[in-house]
């Protein structure tokens, strides 16, 4: 009895042992779903944009707003209903106009214009060219209606195209006189009139005056001008600035004090030497047998101007 207790307890031991070795082990469950690692996206933060606005390189255009426009205001873009519209008034779209002859190029529009060109009946190949409806021809250059011709630097005097005449404005004030002065008229940039400095004597350890005026003449920027002397004047002679007794008085012949001639059948043109400008009558001959009589209209120093 004793040893079948023995045996049995040396089965108990042996089983023990070898039953951590023996065991089969519990199946691990195990998923078979793939799992995919999705990189988190970048947030880009977007201005809001108005309903019928438009965004355009990260800036907001409200609905009717001009993108973009060239300098003489013929293309460009517009914010329509939240699109970025384009618009194109250049002629090269639909075509230039037809012209018999010289296509020119007018600042500020979009399209060429149509100049004709006729020949004078004479010898000489010079041709002047007929001006459009209300434009000037004035040194060979055409201005159209409403057009600045010639401004000065201070903006004194201008003139200007106005219904096929040249028109002149002047501010400066040798048309109304120059104001009472007991001292020295000075030229004052960027007006148009002179203004009246009283003579002054500084008394210090040495005494400063000004220097003695003879009657009669006129100082002015320190240079003393006799009675009669011209101070200043155009290359033409036609605008001169004297001294007379003691005043500074202007005299102008150009014709801007007296109106430009009547011209209505030809074109007013600049002559050098003259004051004034002349009108050239436009003659347009159809045949070779009104040469000589058609000439006999055009003086020649007109021409060559």
């Amino acid at each position: 009895m004793t040893g079948i207790c023995v045996l049995l307890v040396v089965l108990c031991v042996c089983l023990s042992l070898v039953s951590p070795c023996t065991r089969t082990p519990r199946p691990t469950t195990m998923s078979t779903r793939r799992t995919t690692t999705t990189p988190r996206p970048t947030t880009i933060t977007t201005p809001p944009v108005p309903r019928g606005a438009c965004l355009v390189d990260g800036k907001i255009y409200d609905e009717g707003a001009t993108i973009s426009r060239d300098s003489e205001n013929c293309h460009g873009s517009v914010c329509m209903g939240g699109s970025v519209t384009f618009w194109d008034d250049r002629c090269f779209l639909n075509g230039q106009p037809d012209c018999d002859g010289q296509l020119v190029d007018i600042p500020g529009k979009c399209c060429h214009e149509c100049v004709t060109t006729t020949s004078p009946p004479t010898t000489s190949p010079t041709t002047i060219p007929e001006i459009l409806t209300g434009a000037c021809l004035v040194n060979g250059l055409s201005y159209m209606d409403g057009e600045i011709i010639h401004r000065d630097p201070e903006n004194c005097h201008f003139s200007r195209c106005s219904g096929g005449n040249v028109e002149y404005e002047n501010d400066r004030c040798f048309l109304i006189g120059q104001p009472h002065c007991d001292g020295q008229l000075v030229d004052i940039p960027g007006q148009c009139c002179h203004e009246c400095r009283e003579y002054t004597t500084t008394t210090t350890s040495t005494t400063t005056s000004t220097p003695s005026v003879p009657p009669g003449a006129c100082i002015v920027d320190g240079h003393v001008y006799m009675n009669g002397a011209i101070i200043s004047g155009d290359a033409e002679h036609c605008a001169d600035l004297i001294c007379v007794n003691g005043w500074l008085a202007y005299r102008d012949d150009r014709c801007m004090l007296g109106g430009q001639p009547d011209c209505p059948n030809g074109h007013l043109v600049d002559i050098p030497g003259q004051c004034c400008h002349e009108c050239i009558e436009d003659i347009t001959t159809t045949t070779s047998t009104t040469t000589s009589s058609a000439s006999s209209h055009l003086q020649p120093s007109a021409i060559v101007g």
